[in-house]
């Protein structure tokens, strides 16, 4: 990962696990459970084997994903790519908690590689080289996952393992739109992939609004303006979904907006959605009705 710095951690529940990049010790141990690991040179990231390419673009990584999942090739690598993308949600979600101003984008381009290594009945291993797309955008500054991070993400994961099927299912599909408001760098696309997280957070059929705008009020206890602000955020979600506008910055409410609450509406609602999918298991309702597809 080239814009995601961490010392060598894992989840042991959720099969994962993040190692430094320099982490000579962890590379070994990963070595000894699959050998063509050492064929990768971690710091290039260039498969050394043959003719095979620089997998890791144009700027070195900082930090590796590791995620462990049983099933075909094709099987397996489309569920790790769904579990890093999961997991990456997570952990953005407690940095833009917590230190919003972490998560600011650059115009740099960046892209992830995924080395994939298998062991097939017999004990034939085999290596493969894909691409995921890029896992995080390129921030101004790398985003460090620290210890208090850590400890946030595994509790997340104890919440989400213990709770029942219909939470989980929120919570993964609201992940990945969190993944994909994250990644995004197009204001309208970023808007209403966070809105489509809160409603598979928290949206019921029948009364989305009130619903979400319940629960996002249960995230922000001591701030009695998020009722408003919420208000306003889906008048204008309404309006860039159902044809009345287009564009943020055309919204006839934007100037009203900003002088009411000092912020802007993207602002506020990725403060929301990030901040809710934190807390996800401590609100999550208990009999959620449809999802939103992905």
């Amino acid at each position: 990962m080239q814009s995601i710095a961490s010392e060598s951690r894992d989840i042991t529940s959720a099969s994962i696990s993040v190692l430094r990049t320099n982490d000579a010790a962890g590379w070994e141990r990963l070595s000894k459970r699959f050998r063509n690991v050492g064929l990768l040179n971690q710091t290039n990231g260039r498969v050394d084997a043959g003719n095979s390419p620089v997998i890791a673009g144009t700027r070195q990584p900082l930090s590796w994903l590791s995620y462990e999942v049983t099933g075909t090739s094709a099987g397996a690598i489309a569920e790790a790519f769904r579990g890093g993308r999961a997991f990456l949600s997570v952990f953005l979600s407690y940095v833009g908690k917590n230190r919003p101003g972490k998560l600011m984008k650059t115009l740099w381009e960046t892209s992830e590689s995924c080395v994939g290594y298998g062991r097939a009945p017999g004990g034939l291993e085999r290596w493969s080289v894909t691409s995921p797309g890029a896992l995080a955008p390129p921030f101004g500054d790398p985003v460090v996952l620290d210890g208090s991070a850590w400890e946030f993400a595994s509790d997340w994961y104890a919440k989400y393992l213990s709770s029942g099927n219909e939470a989980r299912g929120r919570a993964t599909t609201a992940g990945q739109f969190v993944h994909r408001a994250v990644m995004s760098r197009v204001p309208y696309d970023e808007f209403i992939f966070y809105f489509i997280a809160l409603d598979a957070m928290f949206g019921e059929r029948g009364r989305v609004e009130s619903s979400i705008s319940s629960s996002i009020c249960q995230v922000f206890p001591t701030d009695l303006s998020w009722e408003r602000r919420f208000a306003m955020l889906f008048d204008l979600r309404s309006q860039l979904l159902h044809g009345g506008n287009h564009d943020i910055a055309l919204w006839p409410e934007l100037a009203n907006y900003r002088r009411k609450f000092r912020s802007t509406p993207l602002a506020d609602i990725s403060h929301a959605a990030l901040s809710a999918y934190s807390q996800f298991f401590q609100i999550a309702p208990e009999a959620p009705a449809s999802l939103p597809e992905i």
